[in-house]
């Protein structure tokens, strides 16, 4: 599930690789990039080109029925919203707005108990702040989460199975001005587990068979 904005481009990038790896993605874009932001449109208009090219089928709408998304689907990417989320402007949309149904749809997903489907979140949860988390308490919990750079603040709360940190690109200079804490890459590793603290449910159990 990809928005419009930046962590849009990177669902996109992610299903790309994931047919390059063999499955079959299939995405849902909730909104066609901004056409005032010419660098970024400009990359969404290659992405989406390049999508295509794989045959990977883009969706402008979803089912209603959800038990025939997590029948159709193993794994859902929610690359909905990302740092640029703004729970105010969020508060302020109308109900039938995209964004607000596609945030329903992860949560109704996100509540699924038989056949339910592992939702994973790129660097920020859909509907989460950056800087003080699920806010409102009732947003997904993922059960894995992909930090780029370095954690945010807002995910300190994050209790699901698995968190990585991705994106291994900050010069040292910045990580010292910012102070900003990125965890150390082993050689040539592209991603860094980092540990959660996780909260025990029977969902979670039988999903992961533990």
């Amino acid at each position: 599930m990809c928005g419009s904005g930046t962590n849009g481009l990177y669902g996109m990038v992610t299903a790309r690789h994931l047919k390059l790896m063999g499955y079959d993605p299939t995405i849902f874009l909730v909104n066609e990039y901004n056409a005032s932001r010419p660098d970024g449109f400009k990359l969404f208009t290659q992405l989406k080109k390049q999508v295509l090219a794989f045959n990977i089928p883009i969706l402008s709408s979803l089912p209603s029925n959800i038990s025939h998304i997590t029948a159709t689907h193993s794994l859902i990417v929610d690359a909905v919203f990302g740092v640029g989320y703004d729970r105010f402007k969020y508060a302020a949309l109308p109900r039938n707005n995209k964004y607000r149904y596609a945030v329903n749809v992860l949560r109704q997903i996100n509540k699924v108990k038989v056949g339910r489907r592992p939702i994973v979140s790129i660097d920020l949860p859909s509907g989460w702040d950056t800087n003080i988390g699920n806010y409102e308490g009732h947003h997904i919990n993922p059960e894995m989460l992909v930090s780029l750079i370095a954690p945010k603040l807002g995910v300190v709360e994050f209790f699901g199975k698995y968190h990585y940190v991705a994106g291994n690109y900050l010069p040292s200079i910045l990580n010292e001005k910012y102070q900003v804490y990125v965890p150390r890459y082993n050689g040539s590793d592209c991603l860094i587990p980092i540990e959660t603290q996780v909260e025990e449910t029977t969902e979670t159990a039988e999903m992961y068979h533990v």
